[in-house]
């Protein structure tokens, strides 16, 4: 048996359906529809086969996207760069990227194993090449009177050179039921190693982690979602105090998932997704105190909207990213600023007349923002990379 997080299976569902809808409405799509006026400016990447999820920057010269592959712009030209692979592994995928400098970036992922179950994958690039580095890797091993079965990181996020953060899923079994529950470690510049422990097992499911952003040591964000004895159930957020992860009230958003958190300031904190089962966008904010439920608008004429990136440029520049689908059966970018006072759309291109979906969305001051994503061609291979670029200070 083999299960994944949300942020896995939703970003592998709506690859298998984008690529269904391609096929079967490549017709009605012969003559381009007319572009709408966008800020946003489509970058010459190359185009070999890359599905595109994750986006970091630690400048405006040197911006990384990774997925099964990695792109690096230099500020003038996006080159492709390969990731290390696992011996036997082709199908590893890197799911989130931190930049820190030009020869100190770090992504996280999984590959499949010859068992069919997820293995974590850490890689470092120093300036010249990737190479996966050893962490702490739990397969096969007993945590909390377990088996862990699978191990997988879906997001990475970092405070300096010296300690940064990543966060995923196990998969463990105890007599015959399997259950999946959250799993963070943490780098200190030498070694990772894990911070706090599994948080439940039982009929209580929570599965997976989504993403994390640590403002210090002792004041660490992440999201989740909880599944209920099989039953949907709503998007969570969790606190690290220095010592504790724990489940931190949130607004009450039902049929709900939280897929990205950012956070500014102890008391400004944001995280998104969507509710009503896709239907609605959903974006929470943290003020120190508690957690809101902020107006956020959801395209019209759309039967999915998706949430699946947040990256904060001040408590007046917040920028958020994900895909809608509409009708059609079409995907095509979905991007929404804050900008002190509300939550608006911001109108993005697709490429051409083809499926387009987004996932991550990073940014640096004054006002630089990256969206990458992939979109589907008619010739093989599928999948190219998609990424947006906007700088609203120029």
């Amino acid at each position: 048996m083999k299960l994944y997080t949300p942020s896995v299976l939703l970003w592998r569902s709506a690859l298998a359906a984008v690529l269904t809808a391609l096929w079967l409405l490549s017709s009605a799509y012969a003559q381009a529809p007319g572009k709408p006026k966008s800020i946003w400016q489509i970058q010459k990447v190359p185009l070999k086969g890359l599905l595109a999820v994750g986006v970091s920057a630690d400048s405006a010269n040197d911006v990384w996207v990774v997925g099964n592959g990695s792109l690096h712009f230099d500020g003038k030209t996006w080159t492709q760069i390969p990731i290390a692979q696992e011996t036997g592994n082709p199908d590893l995928v890197l799911n989130s990227v931190a930049a820190l400098s030009p020869s100190n970036v770090w992504a996280v992922g999984f590959f499949e194993n010859s068992k069919g179950f997820d293995t974590e994958v850490v890689q470092h690039f120093d300036g010249k090449a990737w190479r996966n580095v050893k962490d702490l890797n739990l397969v096969g091993k007993q945590v909390d009177n377990a088996t862990v079965l699978s191990e997988a990181l879906v997001s990475i996020a970092a405070l300096s050179p010296t300690d940064l953060w990543a966060a995923g899923y196990l998969l463990e079994q105890s007599g015959t039921q399997q259950f999946l529950v959250p799993f963070i470690e943490r780098f200190n510049g030498k070694k990772w190693s894990l911070s706090g422990a599994p948080f439940a097992t039982g009929s209580d499911l929570l599965i997976g982690v989504n993403g994390i952003a640590p403002i210090s040591d002792i004041d660490v964000w992440m999201t989740a979602i909880d599944d209920i004895n099989g039953q949907d159930g709503q998007g969570e957020i969790f606190h690290f105090d220095g010592h504790t992860w724990s489940l931190f009230a949130t607004a009450d958003a039902r049929a709900s998932t939280f897929r990205a958190v950012a956070a500014i300031s102890n008391g400004d904190v944001w995280a998104v997704g969507d509710q009503n089962d896709l239907q609605n966008t959903l974006i929470e904010h943290f003020d120190g105190n508690q957690w809101t439920v902020i107006p956020s608008p959801t395209p019209a004429n759309t039967q999915v909207v998706e949430l699946w990136g947040v990256t904060a440029i001040s408590s007046k520049d917040v920028w958020a990213s994900g895909f809608q689908e509409g009708f059609d059966g079409k995907n095509s970018p979905l991007v929404l600023h804050w900008d002190g006072n509300k939550w608006s759309l911001v109108p993005a291109p697709s490429e051409g007349t083809r499926s387009t979906t987004t996932f991550g969305i990073a940014s640096v001051a004054p006002g630089d923002v990256w969206v990458a994503g992939s979109f589907l061609s008619h010739h093989m291979p599928f999948e190219h990379p998609f990424v947006l670029f906007t700088n609203q200070a120029k």
